[in-house]
């Protein structure tokens, strides 16, 4: 927890003064259709003066007189800018509005709502410009952050993490290495955050203390009120010296740089305190990648491997050192006011027998072995559930497996392709609209998991061939127009329609060139990866030299 070498030489911290352009800029970005305020200071209202200062900005430019005598964005520029400097709480900050949404539409459980808090438009604009922005950037420029966790991060995404997961899998299959994972899940993440600590964290990064103490100000003197379907509640709650609140709120600009800032200070513990990680080297030895976890916000996963042993570790004593580090995961998380849902908690074995001189991956039955973890104050234990090598689970929104197979990522792609179809062909869209639903929607959804993904060509086109006959059949083109048309450019009289195998190639070739030339984490494990298997190929040439070459023999 003690404040970095390159945040503490700094001559000076981070700044608390917001000019009008911070204040233009923020409000400008910020959707209207945003529900805020409690006070009824909606985001129209703040948007309605902007474009009032723009346009006398306008007229002074051309030598014209401004329309107003009064500047009201200089007003509210200085408004704000008092908390920041002088670290109090205004009246009207604090004051929340708690709606509840259902987790899963139709069941109403009381532990399953998520909570989101409503708070002031200006209050919710200063977190972000204070922490979300000014922080986090502060921390990325001095190398602060925890390089495990991709969450909340600029320049940094969930497919990120999933792809060191997969790069991890592979791995072990390509240097018959022994390897564990647990997958797990921070239940009510921004609800659980101790406050204290969250500040605490915040000065370790350089905001300065004016700017805590009208946040921690903020957050003790908040008044919760409940909106539901009948209205808003007259009667509120709020902490109290005998009955504190946790929890930063779902909703706040600064909940997820908070959390940043205290996963980071966790990852870190957990490197430190791990009894075995994953270290992964290439046959050179001149790159190495060691980690204990792969973080996205809430969802981690844990792994330990014997690839840099001397010697293969037994399955048993790998598992208790999956059990340990986990354990210890759940200790560190919940120091932090944190605890893991342990139903949606999950590990797979990757672990080798050799038979008849084939390397084989071991299932339940062969290998038997039970994880247990403890949560919180709990003195009884609950077994996580163990998946098959071959069973794919949902991760970050991609559904690989540990024996690198993607058949349930390909059947969910499928049946979200054939369900765009359906709804299309039932619609009223015109050809425009349906140019549209191509470029915003349908693209982006069937293309998210691709980069790290090895679907083949011919699933590829399995996927997409009746979505592509529902969208040409709306814009007026036969459904059997050939589709070296139907997916060539525009520039040679084509229709430019997404081809999922090329985009797939694409998207592919881009995040590996993005990250071997940045040559980060993802780029290391992929450098590993792409050497063991120059190795294993036998080859003279480079691999990627002759990427048309088939070498059945390598590891898939």
């Amino acid at each position: 927890m003690a404040m970095p070498a390159t945040i503490s030489a700094l001559k000076k911290p981070i700044s608390t003064d917001i000019s009008a352009s911070d204040f233009i800029d923020g409000f400008k970005k910020w959707k209207e259709r945003t529900s805020t305020s409690p006070s009824g200071r909606h985001l129209g209202l703040y948007k309605a003066i902007i474009n009032d200062y723009e346009e006398d900005e306008d007229r002074i430019s051309k030598d014209l007189p401004p329309n107003r005598t009064t500047d009201i964005l200089d007003v509210l520029v200085k408004m704000t800018n008092l908390p920041l400097r002088y670290g109090f709480a205004p009246t009207r900050w604090c004051k929340s509005i708690t709606v509840m949404i259902e987790k899963d539409p139709g069941s109403p459980r009381i532990e399953r709502l998520r909570i989101i808090h409503l708070f002031e438009a200006d209050y919710n604009f200063v977190l972000k410009q204070m922490w979300a922005r000014r922080m986090v950037y502060c921390g990325e420029d001095h190398n602060c952050f925890n390089h495990q966790q991709y969450g909340s991060r600029p320049g940094h995404q969930a497919l990120d993490a999933v792809h060191k997961k997969t790069l991890s899998y592979d791995l072990a299959r390509i240097l018959l290495v022994n390897l564990a994972m647990l997958d797990n899940d921070a239940t009510g993440c921004y609800d659980r955050i101790v406050i204290s600590l969250a500040m605490i964290c915040a000065l370790r990064l350089g905001m300065p203390r004016s700017a805590v103490r009208m946040h921690s100000k903020v957050i003790a003197n908040l008044r919760y009120f409940v909106k539901t379907a009948h209205g808003i509640s007259d009667r509120w709650y709020k902490a109290v010296r005998q009955h504190l609140l946790f929890g930063t709120g779902q909703g706040s600009g600064a909940s997820p740089a908070i959390w940043l800032s205290i996963v980071s200070c966790l990852l870190a513990g957990l490197s430190k305190m791990a009894s075995l990680t994953m270290l992964f080297t290439d046959p050179w030895r001149d790159i190495a990648n060691e980690r204990s976890a792969d973080s996205y916000v809430d969802d981690t996963s844990i792994g330990v491997s014997d690839a840099h042993l001397p010697e293969p570790l037994t399955a048993p004593v790998l598992v208790q050192h999956l059990q340990s580090v986990s354990q210890t995961w759940e200790r560190l998380l919940y120091s932090s006011g944190g605890a893991l849902e342990l139903r949606k908690c999950f590990w797979y074995l990757i672990y080798w027998q050799w038979i008849d001189g084939r390397p084989v991956m071991v299932n339940s039955l062969e290998c038997p072995a039970d994880i247990t973890l403890t949560c919180g104050l709990a003195t009884t234990s609950t077994t996580i559930a163990r998946k098959e090598p071959w069973e794919a689970m949902r991760t970050l929104g991609v559904r690989p497996a540990p024996n690198g197979n993607f058949l349930k990522e390909a059947t969910f792609l499928k049946s979200k392709a054939d369900t765009y179809a359906s709804r299309l062909l039932a619609s009223n869209l015109t050809r425009m609209d349906t140019f549209l639903f191509h470029r915003s929607t349908y693209i982006p959804s069937l293309t998210y998991s691709l980069p790290v993904t090895t679907l083949s060509k011919t699933q590829l086109n399995k996927i997409q061939t009746r979505s592509i006959m529902a969208i040409l059949d709306k814009l007026g083109v036969n459904r059997n127009f050939p589709r070296r048309v139907t997916f060539g450019p525009r520039e040679y009289c084509g229709l430019s329609l997404m081809d999922m195998s090329v985009e797939q190639g694409v998207r592919q070739l881009q995040h590996f060139m993005n990250h071997v030339f940045a040559m980060d984490s993802i780029g290391e494990l992929i450098l590993i990866e792409l050497r063991s298997l120059q190795i294993e190929s036998g080859c003279g040439h480079h691999l990627l030299e002759a990427p048309l070459i088939d070498l059945p023999y390598l590891t898939p």
